[in-house]
């Protein structure tokens, strides 16, 4: 994997097919944008750090909790072919860091799901979610998000509720206080506002886009009624995480359709559920053939967004 991303930022450098892009109304609430500062290749080193660094975050919260039928390095080398594209494009920027952060959360997710008796892993879950959605206001949804996950996890007590909200409430402190040291904290929810509103919905897509994300939705509608048809067999902790997983790619879907100004680099987040999916997939399938074929399918998806 770390080959794959030099080669990947190493193509960016030397090569005439991809260039630096700057993501069109990205900013963030975080008052010290350290990210503005970065010219284009800093960006793209950035990127390539950042881009193993969620790999490695990805085989970690697996490995850990055991949410997948095995321990395997699978989700991430998926992870890093499905975003290979927007390493050398985009590099990081202000999504990044809230999908880290998210990521990051949902490992604290699935250790409240492991360990019932302690609740200070929901307050991080909150504390997590919160912190993303401060630094990228167009994730606001994932708020619903974090709400579903936790009830779908078993935690819905009283308690458990609290030390979410808790969580939420912490970030929001520290926010507002902020704002209020640099002297202009009545700016905090009309600067929210802005930014989430702001930007236009993608209304065209080229052809080969087309056919790349078709080629992805069939192969992960396949991985889906993979997951959904072996439910029953998952232990409780892979049971609930693969539901809490379902639940972000349905708010990360819905984010694109009704949330203005999301760009493409939104697959920063949307392909971590989604190669968790594709591993299962090829865990669960006994079939020698139709896995290869699923996977030149998957390469050729992903090679198109390269060429």
């Amino acid at each position: 994997m770390p080959f794959i991303a030099v080669a990947l930022v190493a193509w960016h450098f030397y090569g005439d097919t991809l260039s630096f892009v700057q993501p069109e109304g990205l900013e963030s609430m975080f008052p010290l944008r350290v990210i503005d500062y970065l010219r284009g290749e800093e960006r793209v080193i950035s990127g390539l750090v950042g881009g193993l660094a969620m790999t490695y975050c990805l085989f970690v919260l697996n490995a850990k909790y055991k949410f997948l039928q095995q321990t395997t390095a699978l989700p991430s080398l998926i992870y890093l072919f499905l975003i290979a594209w927007l390493l050398p494009v985009y590099g990081v920027d202000y999504l990044f860091i809230a999908s880290l952060l998210l990521m990051i959360g949902f490992g604290e997710l699935q250790g409240a799901i492991l360990k019932t008796q302690f609740n200070t892993t929901l307050f991080n879950f909150g504390f997590l979610v919160s912190s993303a959605i401060v630094v990228y206001p167009k994730f606001v949804l994932l708020f619903l998000w974090a709400v579903c996950a936790m009830f779908v996890s078993g935690r819905s007590t009283v308690r458990d509720v609290m030390a979410l909200l808790l969580g939420f409430v912490t970030v929001l402190f520290f926010a507002l206080f902020g704002y209020w040291w640099m002297g202009n904290w009545s700016d905090f929810v009309p600067v929210f506002k802005n930014i989430l509103l702001s930007g236009e919905f993608v209304e065209t897509f080229s052809k080969k886009e087309l056919v790349g994300a078709g080629i992805l939705s069939f192969l992960l509608l396949l991985s889906l009624l993979k997951v959904i048809g072996y439910n029953s067999l998952f232990v409780v902790n892979q049971r609930r995480g693969m539901l809490s997983l379902l639940f972000l790619f349905f708010f990360l879907s819905l984010t694109i359709f009704i949330i203005p100004g999301i760009q493409p680099n939104i697959l920063y987040l949307l392909a971590c559920p989604i190669a968790y999916f594709y591993a299962q997939y090829f865990i669960l399938k006994r079939t020698g053939w139709v896995s290869d074929l699923f996977f030149i399918l998957f390469l050729f998806s992903c090679l198109l967004s390269l060429f």
